[in-house]
């Protein structure tokens, strides 16, 4: 196996956009998974009661009745006192208090009276809050009866909006029949609309079946959104069923998806089965980012159970940006857990190059708590550039805790005349 490929990290960050959706989405999920099951319109109550601490219209408000109380000639009406809810609840400030005003009126709005409130809202200029509260009502109305908001939707919307409900309607369909919200997400005209709805099927799906929502997902065509979940998902499946995990992911035929998934497998599987993790990390992946990103997860979960042998893996490491970044990682969390013990292991370390980084991490590691134990240990760094290095970081840290017992200690300190009188020159604040 080739270690010698440089390791780098990643990140990926979410745009505010996206935050705005998803707490609104998580909060509507939250409350249906915690609140009974609504029963269809005619078999609620006649009447819905706003919250006291709501500021929508009391009960005896024609919105909130039931259908059956209300005629045609009423519509308009209706129609007045809903615009005055949203125009209400549209400018409040308090972003929570907007999506508690939103939840209650998603609730208050009988199951009979969506199809009439969504051709409402499509004569008003689209608001965030009614944009939301236009996707939320057609969730609930999917929970009811999905093909027909399917249908409304499909025949009324368009662009994003359309998007976002169709994706929205998906999820719920499938949570009531998975088989009927396939066939019908397949059907959709539109390849991107298809696929989109498909990826919301595979993730709804990967509750319950992560084998079926995988099979899903990996027919849908290339796309990052479609591996994100692909990655994603077979990370989580191999936390309970990392053999099959394993074995599903060697079929996918795209090379880098497939080692990909891989590597989040291996990742996954290290917090019950370190050694396999570290096994499937060393003989299943390429060297590459893929090896070097699953090799440093394995060993961060790793340490946290049985540091001695995560660390005995790392020392057998060949030279190299891999070895030294687990090394890092193995000595600094073993430090967490117990200093001795890993000040103990430090020492038994070969060759010389390996011990350098260890100590160097350790030194880094105690700097801030134990200045005087960490001088001591950076004199055994044999590599003068890095324990200059780590000198003069400790140096800096120490003028700041005990300014008297750093200066002393820099006086005297193996250190070049000009880094000296840089640090001597340094005014703690």
């Amino acid at each position: 196996m080739n270690w010698n490929r440089p390791f780098f990290l990643r990140a990926c960050l979410l745009g505010g956009a996206c935050a705005v959706a998803t707490f609104f989405a998580t909060e509507w999920r939250r409350a249906e998974r915690t609140s009974p099951r609504a029963e269809p319109a005619h078999a609620q109550s006649e009447n819905f009661v706003t919250p006291q601490n709501s500021s929508l219209p009391p009960a005896d408000n024609p919105v909130l009745q039931s259908a059956s109380s209300r005629r045609p000639a009423r519509t308009n009406l209706v129609r007045e006192q809903l615009a005055v809810v949203l125009d209400k609840a549209g400018v409040l400030s308090d972003s929570a208090q907007q999506v508690s005003e939103l939840l209650n009126l998603v609730k208050q709005i009988d199951f009979t009276d969506i199809p009439a409130t969504l051709e409402f809202l499509q004569t008003r200029k689209a608001t965030r809050f009614e944009s939301e509260l236009q996707n939320l009502l057609i969730r609930r109305w999917a929970e009811f009866d999905a093909p027909t908001a399917a249908g409304w939707v499909e025949k009324t919307l368009t662009g994003s909006p359309r998007a976002n409900a169709l994706s929205g309607l998906a999820a719920v369909w499938t949570v009531q029949d998975p088989q009927a919200a396939e066939v019908w997400a397949r059907q959709l005209p539109l390849a991107e609309e298809r696929s989109a709805a498909l990826l919301a099927v595979a993730y709804e799906l990967n509750r319950e079946d992560p084998p079926r929502a995988m099979a899903v997902a990996v027919k849908l065509p290339a796309s990052e959104s479609r591996d994100e979940f692909i990655v994603q998902s077979a990370g989580a499946w191999a936390t309970s069923a990392s053999k099959e995990a394993v074995a599903w992911a060697r079929q996918i035929q795209d090379e880098t998806l497939r080692y990909r998934a891989l590597a989040a497998i291996a990742t996954g599987s290290a917090d019950h089965d370190p050694a396999g993790a570290a096994t499937l990390a060393a003989q299943s992946l390429p060297a590459g980012k893929e090896q070097d990103d699953a090799v440093v997860g394995i060993v961060q979960r790793w340490v946290q159970k049985e540091p001695g042998k995560a660390a005995a893996w790392v020392a057998e490491f060949p030279t190299g940006m891999l070895r030294d970044t687990a090394l890092e990682t193995v000595v600094k969390l073993w430090a967490d857990q117990d200093l001795a013990e890993a000040g103990k292991w430090i020492n038994s370390i070969t060759p010389r190059a390996n011990r350098d980084v260890a100590v160097a991490a350790y030194v880094e590691k105690v700097s801030v708590q134990f200045p005087e134990m960490a001088a001591e240990w950076a004199k055994a760094i044999g590599d003068e550039k890095l324990r200059g290095e780590r000198m003069e970081n400790l140096a800096e840290l120490w003028l700041h805790s005990n300014a008297a017992a750093a200066r002393a200690w820099i006086a005297q300190a193996p250190l070049t005349d000009d880094a000296k009188s840089r640090l001597l020159a340094i005014r703690p604040k």
